[in-house]
């Protein structure tokens, strides 16, 4: 056996690319706060595979891709499971990324030269979320089709480039095959590609950067190399994550209610990553809705980008950087709330919260069904053969999808559901029809 490792490495340099990658000095030591970029780089590669398995039997078209999705959860073997990882997987590559994130500003480790490998992590939560926003379609039931039906209509608002944006989005006016296909395209091509190239690059610059290391100097002449005990660490939680993901998939399978029905009445609500951006469109009615949805927006990531910029002082300390560490606050603590504001208002509006259970069980009947694809509806007199709702329809139901929304002011603040009360004059925006009719 060593002969043979021997003649593999005359031919590879196996030897010498595991000593660079187990020998990597950690300034202060192992510690489990430093795990979740190795667990970052095992959501990856699961995503990356059970994707693949996913894409043999998933058929990317309106007339299909339900029935796809259908058969992989219920007749597949182990199709279940894998879908259930790959669905699990996207919220938890989300939240780590997130914790990853967290844990570098807090550290300070964006400072000192590593100012690049802070945005390169930055870019990577983009499209991360891009990642979420065009998988979240491609089952094509209900929750995914309205779900979408209300992004690309916020996006539509964006000034000067909005209509084309959700014209390149929809290819159309409305969702349908071509919408399918150019998500599916961008999910599984172009959004892979950029995530391999910038773990590449954010891999490299920090090989380059070398770790940061504690914010306190006190374990400064402590050095020790990534093998055995970070490798020890970053396995046990790679082993942990592998198997809550494995428990949910089993226990838990990831949804998929009844094939989307453009005519239905389906009241649609975003996964739980776009709900604190869900709420505050309520806040913003008409015009203002360009807050929330492209200013707000342009504004975090814009300062995320340009932080290692602003925040030039060489002080690593969380306790003696009040003003990063309140914006931290603010930031996370503000979308936690949000998004558990949202939860409340839907559970303690009387109206959401009997549509929204009814919607629950009709989509867990579906799920525990056998699949037969004459469940699947059938087209009828208001879709057209690919899927698409003729055209004026599909404007006309966007405008309508969120119109509920006004029923969850507080007081009446903002308004009365038939659209009077809201203080607006003139002709409104599109995203005020869509929120508030």
């Amino acid at each position: 056996m060593a002969s043979f490792y021997d003649w593999v490495d005359e031919r590879t340099g196996v030897k010498r690319i595991s000593r660079a990658l187990l020998d990597e000095p950690i300034r202060g030591g192992a510690r489990w706060v430093y795990v979740f970029g190795s667990a970052l780089v095992f959501l990856f590669v699961l995503q990356a595979a059970t994707g693949i398995f996913l894409t043999m039997y998933y058929v990317p078209s309106a007339d299909h891709a339900h029935a796809s999705v259908a058969y992989i959860q219920k007749v597949v073997p182990m199709g279940s499971i894998i879908r259930g990882l790959h669905s699990y997987g996207a919220s938890a590559m989300i939240i780590i990324l997130i914790a990853h994130l967290t844990q570098t500003y807090l550290f300070g480790a964006y400072k000192q030269r590593r100012e690049l490998l802070w945005i390169a992590g930055v870019m990577m939560m983009l499209v991360v979320l891009g990642f979420a926003f065009t998988g979240y379609l491609l089952p094509w039931d209900q929750e995914a089709y309205f779900g979408t039906k209300v992004g690309t209509s916020v996006a539509g608002e964006v000034p000067v480039a909005g209509e084309l944006m959700q014209r390149i989005l929809l290819g159309g006016h409305d969702l349908a095959t071509l919408t399918l296909s150019r998500f599916f395209v961008v999910h599984i091509f172009l959004l892979p590609l950029a995530l391999m190239g910038l773990v590449a690059l954010h891999l490299y610059l920090f090989r380059r950067a070398g770790a940061a290391g504690p914010y306190h100097h006190r374990d400064d002449a402590k050095v020790e190399p990534f093998y055995p005990h970070q490798l020890f660490k970053d396995t046990v939680v790679i082993f942990i994550v592998f198997l809550v993901l494995l428990i949910l998939s089993i226990t838990m399978p990831a949804r998929l209610g009844p094939q989307a029905d453009p005519t239905s009445d389906f009241l649609a609500r975003p996964p739980w990553y776009f709900l604190p951006l869900f709420q505050l469109l309520k806040y913003f009615p008409g015009k203002l809705a360009l807050i929330p949805t492209v200013g707000l927006p342009t504004v975090l990531f814009g300062a995320l980008f340009l932080l290692p910029f602003l925040d030039r002082r060489p002080e690593r300390h969380p306790l003696r950087r009040p003003i990063a560490i309140s914006a931290l606050a603010l930031a996370l603590g503000g979308s936690v709330v949000l998004g558990a504001l949202s939860k409340y208002q839907d559970a303690t509006h009387p109206e959401f919260s009997a549509k929204l259970r009814a919607q629950e069980e009709e989509a867990a009947a579906f799920l525990n069904a056998p699949y037969c694809p004459a469940r699947n509806r059938p087209l009828d007199s208001g879709q057209s053969a690919d899927g698409q709702e003729p055209s004026g329809r599909g404007l006309a139901r966007a405008q309508d999808l969120l119109r509920q929304l006004r029923q969850l002011s507080w007081g009446g603040r903002y308004g009365r559901p038939d659209g009077s009360g809201s203080g607006e004059t003139g002709q409104k925006s599109a995203t005020d029809q869509i929120l508030f009719g």
